[in-house]
């Protein structure tokens, strides 16, 4: 069985692991990890792909790349109506907290998972 042996290929590693060891998984206190580790195989990309391409995600992604319309005039609006603008902690691009969510913008989000990693 595949899953079988995946999962042992994976109880050994991380059985071992200790302290100071390199880091394998990381995990959240809710939601599932959108994300796998290098050499992990991930066993729900054909169910990612369906919800994939279909989405707002997608289509707010593909205004906001080069090329797009941009961020909204409500994201970032001039400094004598919004008091409340923060800058994202990896770009510091100036966005009202709707659009930014734990310190980050969408696009820095998008490009922080695609890179494999968690962004938060």
């Amino acid at each position: 069985l595949p899953v079988l042996s995946e999962m042992l290929r994976w109880l050994e590693p991380i059985s071992e692991m200790r302290s100071d060891a390199g880091q394998l998984f990381v995990s959240g206190s809710r939601g599932a990890a959108a994300f796998v580790p290098r050499g992990f195989p991930d066993l729900l990309a054909r169910h990612r792909a369906n919800a994939s391409g279909c989405g707002h995600r997608e289509a707010m992604l593909s205004e906001l790349a080069p090329g797009g319309r941009g961020w909204p005039k409500s994201a970032r609006p001039k400094l004598e109506e919004e008091k409340k603008v923060q800058p994202c902690v990896r770009c510091g691009v100036k966005l009202t907290r709707l659009w930014l969510h734990r310190g980050l913008c969408l696009l820095c989000e998008s490009h922080v998972r695609e890179e494999g990693r968690c962004p938060y």
